[in-house]
């Protein structure tokens, strides 16, 4: 293929799923190449360019495990023949594809293993169902606190505090079980669910919004939803952790937390950036968080999990790793009361 600087590009307006048009550089190999490469920055990096607005759409979720075999399929003929080919046909050569006949909206449902399809997204239907953050004990994770999450009112403690850094952090906020394995939940704040009683499907935003303290004039928020698998009562007894793995993750500094009422809307607030403000030590503050928004089937039986840490690690977060820093050394309060209660909300279009 030939090197960027052979390539012309031809840039045109695409208007994303939000709402926001973004320019994208559509790079034509030279010759009869059959497959055009497109690079298109972030939206919100590039969305106030003069150039003129186009109906073209293109998203889509896909249904890989992770991004090294979504890279791997993206590489492949296939992908480009099936879905990228019949899109730059249609709008860069005029050409009857079919595209344009395509639903507006096509998601990958992980968990379900489905592709479903909507007039707009979120799809049309969907319910912003809220879970509380709780300190009563789930009984069913070892972690620094082992809360839960209720659709009831908060209860017991109203507050939970972690000192960091951990002693037990051992491969960035990673500490290790009994079984001497990486535990990704082990030296972490945790609130989950009871065992679901039906399927739960969602679609679309995710928010949570958190209460807190710092004894520091800074704090971060690495946040992960999982699933998490049931466990045998003599695994639980040997204080192994269930089986789990994250579904979607969120991150806020508390610097960072204002928001930009033009952008934000209820289910997505949108930090605007660009005045870092320090916060008190010991003052309580609210934090909207945008977790990024994912379609996924929970299974009856297993649990939802909310995971919220000042970090992450090479083993758990290989391709988002932010390196926990060795300056920031605090401890840090989640409330989760009637005065200042945190909840988590999720886009259910099916159980709850």
């Amino acid at each position: 293929m030939a090197n960027e600087s052979q390539l012309k590009p031809r840039e045109v307006k695409i208007k994303v799923h939000d709402g926001v048009e973004i320019a994208v550089a559509l790079y034509m190999p030279p010759g009869e190449a059959k497959f055009p490469t497109v690079l298109a920055p972030s939206p919100y990096r590039y969305d106030n360019n003069t150039l003129p607005a186009t109906p073209q759409f293109l998203w889509r979720e896909t249904g890989p495990i992770n991004a090294f075999v979504a890279n791997k399929e993206f590489n492949s003929p296939e992908l480009h023949e099936k879905m990228l080919l019949p899109f730059y046909d249609h709008y860069l050569k005029g050409l009857d594809t079919g595209y344009g006949k395509r639903p507006a909206v096509e998601y990958f449902v992980r968990g379900a293993d489905a592709v479903r399809t909507a007039e707009s997204w979120p799809p049309p239907g969907v319910r912003y169902v809220t879970w509380n953050l709780s300190a009563e004990k789930s009984g069913s994770v070892t972690s620094l606190n082992d809360g839960t999450l209720s659709r009831a009112a908060a209860s017991g403690e109203a507050a939970t505090s972690y000192t960091y850094p951990n002693p037990g952090w051992m491969l960035g906020v990673v500490g290790f079980g009994p079984n001497n394995q990486p535990d990704s939940a082990r030296r972490v704040l945790t609130f989950t669910t009871a065992p679901l009683e039906q399927d739960l499907e969602i679609a679309g935003p995710i928010k949570l919004v958190l209460h807190a303290a710092s004894s520091r004039t800074d704090m971060d928020f690495f946040v992960k939803l999982s699933e998490q698998m049931p466990q045998s009562p003599d695994d639980r007894a040997k204080g192994l952790n269930p089986a789990s793995y994250w579904i979607t993750k969120g991150w806020l500094r508390a610097s960072h937390r204002a928001l930009d009422p033009a952008k934000s809307t209820e289910m997505e607030p949108y930090q605007s950036h660009t005045k870092p403000e320090p916060i008190e030590p010991g003052k309580i503050y609210r934090f909207d968080i945008s977790v990024e928004p994912m379609a996924h089937r929970f299974k009856k039986g297993n649990r939802l999990r909310l995971e919220i840490v000042n970090g992450d690690s090479t083993v758990t977060d290989i391709l988002w790793t932010h390196y926990y820093a060795p300056n920031k050394i605090g401890t840090d309060t989640i409330y989760h009361s009637a005065q200042y209660p945190s909840a988590l909300t999720l886009p259910v279009t099916e159980g709850a």
